[in-house]
């Protein structure tokens, strides 16, 4: 088989209840220029972008039901240049009071979490100089100062990698036990004491221990 021809992302489309509440939000907060709007028969259409090299990134569309139920849609992400500018964006978002507004580290990146007017999770992210492997959520503490960050942030990323099963997280015992390691703030104590005391190659604890600590599967 061939492979396929290049290709590369370029826009998606939102049907939205209130169009008006979501342009505001996404050119007030999030900067968002709009390019264009109009009707296509019934549906009213309202184009974003942040890149003059594109006519529009995102489209708002009319017509979700009011009471859509699930929501298809796991996370819309955008890149940004800097970790000042992401922490510039955090402040805002805490000032527009948004739902479920998250920082974390993921090793590999460092993102904010937050939801949109109509629920939507959106992600915006700096990408690390970090190989870590996922899945890895560790909340982060962006009042530090961003030397500080970064220097948290590496020694995340040189902590050991979770793998998480279906029935807990299982790690290897001799990585944890390796005195470096005691520090990693996503262990807790008592895991890093129960595996101490496994003499088994493999260990393994509930996941409500890593909950607590902060780890998790990346979203």
């Amino acid at each position: 088989m061939t492979s396929a021809p290049e290709f590369s992302f370029s826009h998606m489309g939102l049907f939205v209840s209130d169009a008006a509440r979501m342009e505001d939000f996404y050119t007030r907060v999030l900067g968002f220029a709009v390019t264009d709007r109009g009707l296509l028969g019934s549906t009213s259409l309202i184009f974003l972008s942040r890149d003059p090299r594109e006519h529009h990134q995102i489209v708002l569309a009319s017509g979700r039901p009011g009471a859509a139920g699930f929501n298809a849609i796991n996370q819309i992400s955008f890149r940004m240049a800097d970790l000042a500018g992401l922490r510039e964006m955090h402040r805002r978002l805490q000032q527009e009071g948004v739902g479920e507004l998250a920082p974390v580290s993921h090793g590999n990146a460092l993102s904010v979490y937050f939801k949109d007017p109509e629920g939507n999770r959106i992600e915006l992210f700096i990408d690390t100089p970090w190989y870590v492997q996922q899945p890895v959520r560790i909340p982060m503490d962006l009042r530090m100062s961003e030397a500080e960050i970064w220097a948290w942030a590496e020694r995340e990323a040189s902590c050991p990698v979770l793998l998480l099963s279906g029935i807990g997280v299982q790690t290897s015992a001799e990585n944890y036990t390796n005195e470096k390691n005691r520090d990693c703030p996503y262990l807790s104590i008592t895991a890093i004491a129960l595996i101490s005391t496994r003499n088994s190659g493999e260990a393994s604890f509930d996941t409500s221990t890593m909950v607590e600590a902060g780890g998790g599967a990346r979203q």
